[in-house]
């Protein structure tokens, strides 16, 4: 492969364009292969991260406009369907310059990786699903749905639970496992809760668990966990409407005292839900040899 190091990295999502910024910082020339056609921002809804997450982002100069875009979320409250407080502590510590846990919205943190990388001249090539990775005499030979291939010194997975990387490097892999809930949520405007803006309150109720925090403009970010004895069929959640989901969770949380209903009622788009795994511990990372 002559005496640049060469790297593809699989996945442009979160991790990707981390991992890419990472080679190129250790004198590798990385490019990133999406599988969607387009960037996979508006994926997702929003998700906490914490000083380890925000830790690796800052050995990589990545941290500033992510941190930038979320907000802080120090706090953690637990309690159960009647109110009942059960826990009040920190929601991990605080770095030596003082930051503390964000949330923040997918998109936007993947929007804020993507740009970091661009700026940085990392190259995403998308609509590239990796099917097939195969050694070579000089490095790795990747296989996309397409029909299309690129060759590396070395090839990254960052390409998430149902990793083609993974299969590659170890066809006996232990696949995820389905915990028996799903995932919902939305962004509620309107709603005077009396709650203190980064306050993260996650709360067992009778029929579901819901999670809600309040963002500085006021909106409150909530996410529920609609159990489910059976994994949902591929396809199937997307063919759930937000009426349905609406109807769903009002029902579930009809005996609780939490702002769970207030919640959905103040809710303009209940996103689309989708499945909770376990991942388990990968046995191997990378081919030996």
């Amino acid at each position: 492969m002559g005496q640049d190091r060469t790297a593809l990295v699989i996945g442009g999502g979160v991790a990707g364009p981390v991992a890419a910024e990472a080679l190129r910082r250790a004198g590798i020339e990385a490019v990133v292969y999406e599988a969607y056609a387009d960037s996979a921002e508006d994926v997702g809804a929003f998700l906490g991260l914490g000083l380890n997450g925000i830790d690796a982002l800052r050995a990589v100069d990545m941290d500033a406009p992510v941190l930038d875009r979320g907000f802080a979320t120090p706090r953690m409250v637990i309690a159960n369907g009647n109110g009942r407080v059960l826990a009040d502590f920190p929601n991990g510590g605080t770095l030596p310059d003082g930051t503390r846990a964000i949330t923040i919205a997918r998109p936007d943190l993947c929007a804020a990786l993507r740009e970091q990388g661009e700026q940085r001249g990392i190259r995403i090539e998308h609509g590239q699903r990796l099917v097939d990775a195969r050694a070579t005499s000089e490095g790795v030979r990747a296989v996309f749905a397409d029909g299309s291939t690129a060759e590396a010194d070395l090839l990254v997975g960052a390409d998430g639970i149902g990793s083609a990387t993974r299969r590659a490097i170890d066809a006996s892999a232990p696949e995820a496992s389905y915990v028996g809930f799903l995932n919902t949520g939305g962004y509620a405007r309107g709603l005077d809760l009396d709650t203190e803006p980064g306050v993260t309150h996650l709360v067992f109720g009778k029929r579901c668990f819901f999670g809600h925090v309040k963002a500085p403009d006021g909106t409150i970010w909530w996410f529920a966990n609609p159990p489910r004895a059976v994994e949902p069929a591929p396809g199937e959640l997307a063919a759930i409407s937000p009426d349905e989901w609406r109807s769903h969770l009002m029902e579930l949380f009809a005996e609780d005292r939490t702002p769970a209903i207030g919640a959905i009622e103040h809710t303009d788009r209940i996103f689309a839900g989708w499945v909770t795994y376990d991942m388990p511990s990968v046995p191997t990372w990378h081919p030996s040899g």
